[in-house]
């Protein structure tokens, strides 16, 4: 007697998404140097000879000092969560009303 919802993330950013929302712990192996080049570039501005070995030393820089949790997963439904079961319930009543 109750409602149960499941929520989650997939396809290509699965593995990103959960880093990102949880944080990554200091001490750690670093992040692939290699996912980080676009962020380098688009980020800092970076000449193109230079992009690969930048990114390198901010993945070190990551696994030593690991990174803060975001929670931007969480955030956006814990406020969509005021109020969530009444407009549920507003809706089911008025889908039984319609048969």
């Amino acid at each position: 007697r109750g409602w149960r919802v499941t929520l989650g993330y997939g396809g290509a950013a699965k593995s990103y998404a959960a880093v990102i929302h949880e944080g990554r712990t200091p001490g750690k192996r670093p992040p692939p140097s290699k996912a980080i080049e676009p962020w380098v570039k688009k980020k800092l501005g970076v000449p193109a000879d230079e992009v690969a070995g930048v990114a390198f030393v901010v993945a070190r820089s990551i696994g030593k000092k690991g990174t803060r949790p975001t929670k931007f997963l969480e955030r956006p439904l814990n406020a969509a969560a005021a109020g969530m079961a009444a407009r549920m319930a507003k809706r089911i009543r008025a889908q039984m009303e319609r048969k």
